[in-house]
Parts: C-alpha cells; structure tokens; sequence
C-alpha cells in the first residue's frame, strides 16, 4: 500500500475538498519522511490521538450535526448556519448535492473528509503492524498490541460513522492499493458489518492484554486496556443500533449483539477536556458543542422536546404555530425543563425559512454552562453512561421484554434527574420502549445531538420527506465520473 502524507492529505480535504486517494505523491519539503515517522514508536500513539481529535472534534462537529439534528428536531435555529436552512425548512425538499468550494461549511461534505482523513493514519499504523510486522516499543514496554487496538477501534469509529451519515462509500484499508483501487462505493450496511469486525478486533485486543496508554489519546483521556474495551463495547452497542434507516430494518437489527455490546460497555460518562481560548478553534466550528450555541442563542431545544415533556401545557404546542411569535413559560412534571433548560422568550433575531417555515423555541439548554463556558474550558462530555444504559434497556426489552432490571437502567435518569413516577418492570414493551426513547431524546441530545436523528429515522418517526441519510458529495461524484444524486423531499 503507498503511503499517504497526513499533512498532504488533511490539506486537500480542508482546503481543495478534492479526491483524498489521488494525486497524492507530491513531494512535502517540510515534512518528515514517512519512513521515519513509521520509526519512531511515540509518533503512532501522536497520529492516532489526532485521528481520535478527528473524529470526535471535526468529523462529528461542523458538519452535518447541526443540519441533521436541526432536520431531526432536536435543535432549532433561527438561522441557516452551517447550512442548517434547507434541513429545517417545511414542507421538506430534496437536498441540494451539488460541488462547492467550501466543504467544511457543506453539511454533505464536511464528515466525509474529516473522517477519511482520520482514517489514513490509522490504516498505515495496520498496515505497519499486521503486514510489515513492525514492533511499537517505547523504552522497555512493548505497545504493539495497544497501538493496534486502537487502530482497530478507530477504523471501526471511522468507517462506522461514513456509514452512518451516508448511503455508501469507499472502503479504503490497510490493504488496499491506492494506485490500483477503482473507486468502487459499498452500501452502509456493508460498512457498518466491516466497522463492527474491526470494533470486534479492538475488543479482544483488550479482553487478552494489559496496557496503558503512554500519552493523552484525546484532551484529558488516557486509556487502559480495560476502559479502551468498554469504550470499544459502547460504541459496537450504538453503531448498531443506529444503522438502521427504517423501523422495518431497526426491528431486524442483532439486539443480542446489541446487549452483550452494551452490557461490556462504558461505566461511567466519557468526557474530553477544553483549555481555554479553545473556543475559538474547534468550538466556533463545533456546532454539536450545545453550549457554544446556546450560550450565544443560535440553538435552542426544538418545540418537539419542549411538547415531549409538557404536552397539555398551552406553551408547549407543537408544531409551534404559524404566526405566532412567542408561547408562554412551560409548567413540566419533569424537574429537567428547570434544570436543564431556561425560558428566554422571544429571540429577537429569528429568521423566517426560506421557503416554508421552521419550529421556533423560547428555551435555552443550560446543563453543561457550568461545566463549559464561553471561552471553552471545562469538562465536554460526549458519551454518557445513561446512553449506554438506555442501549442496554432497549436491547432487553426487544430480547426479552420488559424486566425490574430494564426499568432499573430507565429510572436512572427518569428518577435521577427527571424526578418523574419510577417504572417497576410491569409496563407493556410498547410502554416501556416508549419510555426508552423519551429518555434517550430528554437525556442524550445536548452531548451528540445526531443521536435523534438516527433514533427518529430507525422509527420511521421523521417528518416527511426527511431525508434519512446523505449521499456521497458531489464533489466526490464529479471527480470518479459518477452521476449527481440526492435524497429528501416528498418523492424520497
């Protein structure tokens, strides 16, 4: 396999928005020689925390977070920024798919590149490793196996989240031959089997060895063979069961892979750390980060949510209605619209749709503000424990029905923080799964809002002519000859 240069590489993709695997043989002066990089033990765990940074920071960040989560309505935003405008508009039209010049602003475009190019390192450091047999050996400690289980684990994060957001697309790994490969797409269910085996690698891995991990793998994280296999486990546990694009497709998943993932996964909250000043780095470009937009007022918690947790309440109506500019303060039984959201009236810069309309909100999310200010200090966390244990409920629940355990894992936040009326077990599975999914909407939005995207999608509970996935860039298609396609709108 030819090496790629990762200077080159995250150039092109951020800058040209061109192909990531051709033309890349140019000759970078200012970079050290790959062959030296490859030589020096302590750079494989460098380039593998900045494909962790990535995929957590870039890839799930700009784009489409906030164009889906908008289209999903877990945001709402009075504005179009990152190119949220054509998402929420009502009544839904077809996406526009077309080449641009700014991919990192293009909700189609900017995943694509940031995860690939994340993937590039990763594969070379397999490549590395499995085929060359190369030896990762920092002073008298042997890391090969930790290097090569988080290798796995970020192809598989990799690869898993293309096939999440999009329909199709390349796979590129180590084995593969740049200079041979045809450009050829696999389905997103094809990918999400080749992320889940990789994810299966990183498993055992860290199931039959012990290390630790000699540096920070992201801001504040350092793993050890134990955590970095139940961090493994809860992201097999929510690739899984977001692949699905329908109800039909959801209620075919592996929901016993589903449990064992979940029940092996993450014990308490995963967080990453901001220093301060970084807000105007990753954060301006961040719009997953709930706080950075909420505490300037660009996003605020959709109406749906708002209706969700009072919906006999008058100030709660949903869709908000036409021509009404402000709804009165919200009375809830559940503690969290005090708690974790604030009544802030009208906003005075709102925008209308472009064509059609757009919900409307008078509530700010406030729960992290204390954790995460303005200037991005603070603690950023991204995979709670009570996703990973509401993963574990419905699992159960699809496996086995409804159980005291299943409404153990439920109160947890119902009770814990919604101080809502516990569940014992005896609830239908209807109820229960009900429950479930208002947990996961309330609870887990703010820390990865494309969570109800992919939830409202594998329930066919999307509004329609949603678009439920998005197709490959057209600036992809253009440059491998393929014909310009796209999905939303009353005909999807």
């Amino acid at each position: 396999m030819k090496k790629l240069n990762k200077i080159i590489v995250i150039m092109l993709t951020l800058l040209m928005g061109c192909n990531l695997f051709e033309d890349l043989d140019v000759p970078n002066e200012n970079s050290p020689n790959l062959a030296q990089v490859f030589a020096d033990p302590q750079e494989y765990f460098s380039l593998l925390s900045g494909s962790y940074n990535t995929w957590w920071n870039q890839g799930m960040g700009p784009s489409p977070n906030l164009a889906l989560s908008t289209a999903a309505e877990v945001f709402t935003t009075g504005f179009g920024s990152w190119g949220a405008a054509e998402y929420y508009q009502i009544p839904r039209e077809p996406l526009s798919n077309v080449e641009v010049s700014d991919i990192v602003l293009n909700p189609i475009c900017g995943a694509w590149y940031s995860y690939y190019g994340g993937l590039t390192p990763v594969n070379n450091i397999i490549e590395e490793i499995v085929i060359n047999g190369r030896m990762v050996e920092i002073g008298d400690e042997d890391l090969t196996q930790a290097a090569l289980a988080h290798a796995y684990l970020l192809q598989g994060l990799l690869i898993g989240h293309l096939a999440l957001v999009y329909d199709k697309a390349f796979l590129i790994t180590e084995e593969t031959d740049v200079t041979t490969f045809e450009y050829e797409f696999t389905p997103y269910l094809e990918l999400i089997d080749f992320a889940l085996e990789r994810l299966d690698k990183a498993i055992g891995i860290c199931n039959n060895n012990s290390f630790s991990d000699p540096i920070e793998m992201m801001p504040g994280v350092s793993f050890d063979n134990v955590s970095l296999g139940k961090f493994a486990n809860a992201n097999a546990a929510r690739i899984l069961a977001a692949s699905a694009r329908t109800a039909a497709e959801n209620l075919a998943l592996d929901w016993p892979r589903i449990r064992t993932y979940a029940t092996n996964g993450i014990t308490e909250d995963f967080k990453v750390d901001g220093e301060p000043g970084w807000v105007g780095l990753a954060i301006s470009r961040d719009p997953f980060n709930h706080v950075h937009f909420s505490a300037w007022d660009w996003v605020r918690v959709n109406q749906r949510i708002i209706n969700m947790m009072a919906p006999d309440d008058p100030g709660a109506q949903y869709p908000w209605p036409q021509g009404v500019p402000d709804l009165p303060e919200v009375n809830s039984p559940d503690q969290r619209m005090t708690t974790d959201m604030e009544y802030a009236g009208r906003h005075s810069r709102w925008n209308p749709a472009s064509r059609g309309y757009h919900i409307l909100s008078s509530y700010k999310y406030i729960r992290y503000f204390e954790t995460f200010g303005r200037d991005g200090a603070g603690e950023l966390f991204f995979f709670l424990k009570a996703e990973n244990d509401l993963l574990l409920a419905e699992a159960t629940v699809r496996t086995a029905g409804p159980s005291t355990e299943v409404a153990t894992l439920v109160n947890n936040t119902r009770v814990g923080r919604g101080a809502l009326e516990p569940l014992d077990g005896s609830e239908s599975t209807e109820m229960m799964i009900e429950k479930i999914f208002y947990e996961r909407y309330v609870e887990l939005g703010w820390t990865f809002p494309l969570l109800g995207f992919f939830d409202r999608r594998r329930t066919d509970d999307l509004l329609q002519g949603t678009a439920r996935q998005l197709p490959v860039p057209a600036n992809e298609l253009a440059l491998n000859g393929f014909e310009f396609y796209t999905f939303g709108g009353f005909s999807d």
